[in-house]
């Protein structure tokens, strides 16, 4: 069993060279219920719902992937996920060669529905706990079983619980890419330039892809069948409007609206934002297509975690020693208000921290990560045929 010791990499080791045993890939993220989620791999894909934020680094052994930590930021707990069979199985001797006065105990659990025997064990550092399984890789050929060995280690009974719990919600998922290739969805991706070779795709169906980023963004490309009844973008204020209405329904509000052309095709570009059960924000930046046959959307969703408010302190603070304000009460900066007409200012969640100008200062804040990820989408997007056929507003 492989375990990298807890608190052994921070998120700042983001980088490593390809002959490094550990290798960053990616970090939980919080989904719009509130609930820290984890998405990783590739053969099989690894998803489970988790008890905070983790760093994910992939173990490496002979130039493949052979499993993953979970590493949280503040050191107190880890697990290890190797997704191959142990050359050398933890065993009850091996424990007690190391820790020769280790008390062993075992008691039931469960790891992705299945039911499993929890070995747990103490030393003068930290408490463990170790199980083996066999999961069902969901969407593999002839129902592909994957061997499953967890470790984990903590600094409290609480912490070894939290992570034996998380495991309840593991599932091994597999997509074959070249089959998604070759449906309607993914001939569209392709058609429409979206490179996703970096990303995980974690759901395809009929009427939409799904894909998580290496930074946690979740990207969708979606169709919703029938004529849109989207507003033309180009008639500004009444575009704005119906989205100030949309995201006021799901307790949002709108951060910018815009329109841009494509293949002559006029498009909406939207930028939302949406507050977490927990404190800070969920941004949404989407690309709306309408036409007389569906509705296009290729959206990118980034959630805030950790310390929220940096941006929106920082920003205050410049703001205030570049007029002069030394009364924090006199300056509007901070207030939420409408980015387009003071009428709306009611309910509205804009503020001037959102603005595009303090982007380059935060480039990992999330609503920078949305338009970022968004910018490099749209610098390689063709619309198809199909859709400037059929496009509802064409521009003149």
């Amino acid at each position: 069993m492989v375990v990298l010791p807890i608190g052994t990499l921070s998120s700042s080791s983001r980088a490593a060279d390809d002959t490094s045993p550990f290798k960053v890939v990616g970090r939980s993220f919080l989904t719009e219920s509130g609930e820290q989620s984890a998405v990783f791999g590739d053969d099989p894909i690894v998803c489970m719902n988790v008890d905070r934020e983790y760093l994910v680094i992939a173990l490496r052994f002979g130039g493949r992937t052979c499993g993953y930590v979970l590493n949280p930021d503040d050191g107190n707990s880890a697990m290890s996920i190797l997704t191959v069979k142990p050359a050398n199985p933890r065993t009850d001797s091996s424990i007690l060669q190391q820790t020769p006065f280790a008390k062993i105990a075992r008691k039931p659990g469960i790891v992705g529905g299945e039911k499993v025997a929890w070995r747990e064990w103490i030393d003068e550092h930290h408490l463990y706990a170790g199980c083996q399984t066999d999961l069902v890789v969901a969407g593999s050929p002839s129902h592909q079983v994957c061997p499953v060995d967890l470790e984990i280690t903590a600094n409290s009974a609480a912490r070894r619980q939290s992570l034996e719990d998380c495991v309840h919600s593991m599932s091994l998922v597999s997509v074959d890419r070249a089959l998604v290739r070759k449906t309607r969805i993914g001939a569209l991706q392709q058609a429409m330039g979206i490179n996703d070779a970096s990303w995980i795709l974690v759901m395809c169906s009929s009427q939409g892809l799904r894909w998580v980023t290496p930074y946690s963004e979740i990207v969708t490309l979606g169709i919703t069948p029938g004529r849109s009844t989207m507003p033309d973008p180009a008639s500004r204020a009444q575009f704005q409007d119906a989205y100030r209405v949309e995201a006021k329904s799901h307790h949002g509000g709108i951060v910018e609206v815009e329109s841009i052309e494509r293949s002559r095709v006029v498009c909406g570009l939207v930028t939302e934002k949406f507050p977490l059960r927990n404190l800070g924000w969920m941004y949404s930046t989407k690309l709306i297509i309408p036409t007389a046959t569906a509705t296009y959307t290729l959206e990118v969703k980034s959630m805030e975690f950790g310390t929220t408010g940096i941006r929106e302190a920082t920003t205050l603070i410049i703001d205030m020693k570049q007029r002069g304000i030394t009364d924090i009460s006199k300056d509007s900066f901070a207030l939420r208000r409408d980015p387009y007409d003071r009428k709306y200012d009611d309910g509205a969640l804009f503020q001037a921290s959102d603005e595009r100008r303090w982007d380059k200062g935060f480039p990992r804040h999330p609503l920078t990560r949305c338009r970022t990820v968004m910018a490099s989408l749209l610098k390689s997007l063709t619309l198809s045929d199909e859709m400037v056929r059929n496009a509802l507003h064409k521009a003149e």
